[in-house]
């Protein structure tokens, strides 16, 4: 399946959608079909065939495999807990072994997405699997830009993740990258933007950006239900002409984010109920993307290459805790801090113990 992902990339299925379309209104105008027929949708979830023919085979794939997901972890309609723990368990090895090390999958990285969905504990599972391959210097460093990526994407668009999860998740990586940057400034050494020598620094930087543009009115609600404070606002940056002039060679995992919209059709009626689309501010003149529908690529991330929407006010220093506060960073390797998180706060508690379901507990 992952090469048949790889042999279908998105601009590829998006341009064959696209021509499809466009043949299907030229014929309409002509009066050779109904005006009323029904069109394929760009990433609907209508029962439809892809028109790229390898996506076509993946989406049937896709359909059997999250069928074969759900059967198993909901046999009777409820969650049989061991089981999803199994399963939970050999598709985690997969993905270390094929998934992680597979550049510009598209697809198939969502069935843990969708595995995730069932119960809290099972997405705060992998995201500390994740973390854990992040900060980790025993790893290669293409992987460890790859699991940033991971953890930015997932924390983005799963509607599945509370507030508090996501929340504490942008803390742990905010303390990783100023440690990062504390240990680069007392070594002496004159830093240099290298994105080869500091990818997992960068793409950590890159997660926390990502997740703030799709989650800051979330995390803004649940903290202004707490406490009242003075607004700021912050900046709208926006993109220069040689904003991407960066050499891409160099970090082949740039802009990377695995849980970009899904494309496949039929099989995308599991995953859509779970997935948060980009929503324009509602002072924007494109105004929101209706819910229920995946734009285009180019609607979508629209905010990497153009103007980035205004946010709402006040969010920094809203995160409250971490997976645990005594995951080590080694100073062994080039892209780690050598300063490790404080191991003293109060009731330190992984995420899974603190707002897990206590009988899906994966460690």
């Amino acid at each position: 399946m992952l090469k048949l992902d790889v042999s279908a990339p998105r601009a590829a299925i998006e341009e064959a959608e696209e021509n499809s379309m466009q043949q299907q209104r030229g014929l309409t105008e002509e009066g050779l079909f109904d005006m009323d027929e029904d069109e394929p949708g760009h990433g609907s979830s209508g029962s439809g065939l892809m028109t790229h023919p390898v996506a076509e085979k993946l989406d049937s794939l896709m359909v059997v495999l999250l069928a074969y997901i759900r059967d198993v972890c909901l046999p009777k309609g409820t969650l049989d807990v061991e089981r999803t723990k199994e399963l939970f368990r050999d598709l985690l090895s997969i993905f270390d072994k094929l998934i992680l090390p597979t550049h510009a999958s598209c697809h198939v990285q969502f069935i843990l997405f969708y595995l995730c969905s069932f119960r809290v504990a099972l997405a705060e599972a992998f995201l500390e699997h994740l973390w854990k391959i992040l900060q980790s210097p025993s790893y290669a460093p293409v992987l460890r830009q790859a699991a940033a990526g991971y953890i930015g994407s997932l924390l983005a668009r799963a509607t599945f993740l509370p507030v508090v999860t996501v929340r504490a998740c942008m803390d742990l990586l905010v303390q990783w990258i100023h440690s990062y940057i504390d240990s680069q400034d007392s070594s002496g050494r004159q830093a240099c933007c290298d994105v080869a020598l500091h990818g997992p620094f960068y793409t950590a930087c890159q997660a926390v950006f990502y997740t703030l543009i799709f989650r800051h009115r979330a995390i803004l609600e649940a903290n202004m239900k707490k406490e009242k404070n003075n607004r700021q606002t912050l900046p709208v940056v926006r993109s220069s002409n040689t904003g991407d002039s960066v050499a891409t060679n160099t970090n082949p995992l740039d802009s990377f984010f695995p849980f970009d919209p899904y494309l496949l059709k039929r099989s995308s009626s599991v995953i859509l109920p779970l997935y948060q689309v980009w929503e324009a501010p509602e002072d924007s003149e494109a105004g929101a993307t209706q819910k229920g529908q995946l734009p285009s690529l180019d609607d979508e991330d629209d905010f990497l290459h153009g103007e980035t929407p205004q946010a709402d006010p006040r969010i920094l220093g809203m995160t409250p805790g971490s997976y645990d506060p005594a995951f080590p960073c080694s100073p062994s390797s080039v892209g780690s801090p050598p300063v490790g998180f404080p191991s003293t706060q109060s009731s330190p508690t992984t995420l899974s113990k603190r707002t897990a379901d206590p009988r899906v507990q994966l460690s």
